[in-house]
């Protein structure tokens, strides 16, 4: 019965963060309001430097985030917590790292450059209403593949960026997007003997099983945004 008792929490441990992300929806879905948009061939927006750029982030974007901070926070208070407190702050910081809200920070940072001004708007209609020269409609995807046994851990994690381009008459302008997967793994094997022999896991246990983790999403985020990078050049000029 206590050899039963030990792993448990090591099957929480390897199953704790795997999720499945929301299905993602229309990314102009909520967006348009009474606002019409027309469809038009990709074009090039020139002169881009001269130009106010009103940000939009998708409703779907939104769900994806707001369900990633809800699943972090119900592993780190609901697991971390209660298993290995000692690695609470440790393993915060991990997340902090990669919050999902970082995203959006990044895409305005990738935007600034390229623009006179980036706003963050709520709609379509408040873009058109207040006159900017360019609206960017940001949608973002976050998955991951996790994978477990008693001798090793792995994820792949995919970060997807789009960002939908409209002129000041919400005629579409194009897409620019980048998406790219990475892949992070931790050899549970150690750890399985460990509970089994009743020794129990090392107190940075879970801080070490998840630094690889981490490290494979922030690797996604630097290729996706490298590639969107690239797009953006294909379809902004200064």
């Amino acid at each position: 019965m206590f050899r039963h008792i030990l792993v448990l929490p090591l099957c929480v441990l390897l199953f704790a963060c795997a999720y499945q992300s929301p299905p993602r929806t229309d990314p102009l879905a909520d967006l348009v309001g009474n606002v019409k948009i027309i469809n038009s061939p990709t074009r090039v927006i020139t002169d881009s430097k001269s130009k106010s750029l009103a940000l939009i982030v998708s409703t779907s974007a939104e769900m994806q985030i707001k369900h990633r901070e809800e699943m972090d926070a119900k592993y780190l208070e609901g697991f971390i917590k209660v298993y290995f407190p000692g690695s609470h702050g440790a393993v915060k910081s991990l997340q902090d790292s990669v919050g999902p809200r970082k995203l959006i920070d990044t895409v305005v940072s990738e935007l600034l450059p390229r623009f006179k001004s980036v706003t963050v708007v709520s709609d379509l209609a408040e873009f058109k209403a207040l006159d900017y020269d360019v609206a960017a409609v940001v949608d973002i995807g976050m998955e991951e593949n996790w994978s477990s046994n008693i001798v090793k851990e792995s994820n792949e994690f995919t970060t997807d960026i789009s960002l939908i381009m409209f002129d000041k008459h919400v005629r579409k302008i194009g897409i620019a997007n980048g998406k790219a997967t990475e892949s992070g793994e931790y050899i549970t094997v150690g750890a399985s003997l460990q509970a089994l022999s009743g020794v129990g896991l090392d107190r940075d246990h879970e801080e070490k099983r998840m630094a690889p983790m981490v490290e494979a999403e922030r690797k996604s985020r630097v290729s996706a945004f490298n590639l969107l990078n690239t797009s953006l050049d294909r379809l902004v000029k200064q």
